[in-house]
């Protein structure tokens, strides 16, 4: 057995089982060695290679700095990371990022997005797009902010918590918001003067408890069951407010019924 001991061994060969030295100068092979303590420098200044106590690390002599970093608990740092050829990132935990932000997998094979600022946005050809597809069919989808075409959604779209709209097709317009049903082109918006438009393309229909109520259409108001109750008020009152030819209200000085013909105030009498 060949042993070499001494702080410097600087030869162009070595070969023994065991070698004590502070430094090996050579242009040597080591072939399957055992290397206990110490540490490993390949390289110098920032364009290095290290393993130490630290871990393993390269890209700068600093451990905290390099870009490339795993320290002895199995916690990695990478820069840059790209995975070729398919391959996968596998965790039983959270993917993470700096601020606290995570992507994970729950035991119901659901996919969870945590975002720490409360939005997550998704961007599609270096644009903000959404879109979520079961199969090759999209269900839901929200377009870029800065070529907006709308909201697309396939089947019901479910508002607040227990809440549905059931709208099989509907679209948002300005200031409009569409209705459509077998071609129709019903909408509701703020129409001028500050007023509330309703328009349907034949009838309006108003239901309580799942029963027509009260409808209007082009032909007038129908009211199926009930009454149609007169605005009351003073003569007084009706006089100083705008009405017009056809106008009625039930005069509550002396119980009478007011309609307006021809500018004029007059009332009902019965036989």
């Amino acid at each position: 057995v060949t042993t070499i001991v001494g702080n410097t061994v600087t030869t162009g060969f070595v070969n023994a089982l065991n070698v004590t030295a502070q430094y090996v100068v050579a242009s040597i092979s080591i072939s399957s060695p055992t290397i206990t303590g110490g540490t490993i420098t390949i390289g110098s200044g920032n364009n290095v290679f290290k393993a130490d106590s630290n871990g393993i690390y390269l890209g700068n002599a600093v451990f905290g700095s390099a870009p490339f970093r795993v320290s002895m608990t199995g916690a990695a740092n990478v820069s840059d990371l790209t995975i070729a050829n398919g391959g996968t990132v596998s965790t039983t935990g959270k993917l993470r990022w700096g601020n606290g932000s995570k992507i994970w997998e729950d035991a119901s094979s659901l996919m969870g997005f945590n975002a720490v600022g409360g939005t997550m946005i998704f961007y599609g050809a270096s644009q903000q797009f959404v879109q979520f597809s079961s199969g090759s069919q999209a269900i839901f989808g929200v377009d870029s902010p800065y070529a907006p075409t709308g909201i697309m959604c396939v089947g019901n779209f479910n508002v607040g918590v227990t809440g549905s709209a059931n709208i099989p097709i509907s679209r948002f317009n300005g200031g409009y918001v569409y209705f459509s049903n077998s071609g129709g082109n019903s909408s509701i918006y703020g129409g001028n003067s500050n007023r509330m438009e309703y328009n349907a393309s034949n009838y309006h229909y108003f239901n309580i408890g799942g029963n027509l109520r009260f409808q209007v259409s082009n032909v007038g108001i129908y009211v199926p069951l009930g009454f149609v109750n007169l605005c009351q008020m003073t003569g007084a009152t009706a006089s100083g407010i705008s009405a017009q030819d056809g106008s009625m209200y039930y005069r509550t000085d002396d119980n009478t019924v007011r309609v307006r013909v021809a500018g004029t105030w007059r009332t009902l009498s019965w036989t």
